[in-house]
């Protein structure tokens, strides 16, 4: 989910909390590391086409416009999932996971940091496992 996803879950915490929500926030994300974001996120595309056109209360939430979602949602049910990869640009992706070299991966996780959230859950791709353990784990 996109950083605005975030921000939306601790203002929705803090109106059921009567004002200040007193937990922690957590949330899952795929992580792909690669040298390059567009490398990473040619990984990680098939998930997000799976969660956009399969999980609609899902894609609900990612802030996405309706029209594209169906769009998304008609072109897979015509052509299969794999033709909706390409509407799924590298930003897109790289919107709703964590993708890209290991500095960017960390930017994009202190930038969820500074929206509120306190324990990002990460899934790495097997290619990321590793390379999430070294460049991640440090401080």
């Amino acid at each position: 989910m996109p950083i605005a996803y975030t921000r939306r879950s601790i203002a929705r915490l803090n109106a059921a909390a009567g004002g200040r929500f007193r937990g922690e926030l957590a949330q899952a994300f795929v992580l792909a590391m690669a040298d390059s974001i567009a490398e990473a996120a040619a990984r990680v595309r098939p998930i997000l086409a799976t969660y956009l056109v399969f999980f609609p209360n899902l894609a609900a939430e990612t802030g996405l416009d309706p029209a594209f979602l169906e769009k998304l949602r008609e072109q897979a049910r015509r052509d299969g999932l794999e033709a909706t990869f390409s509407e799924l640009t590298d930003s897109l992706v790289a919107e709703h996971a964590i993708v890209g070299p290991p500095a960017a991966c960390r930017e994009r996780l202190g930038a969820y940091a500074e929206a509120g959230l306190q324990l990002p859950v990460l899934f790495p791709d097997p290619l990321s496992v590793e390379p999430a353990l070294k460049h991640l784990s440090q401080g």
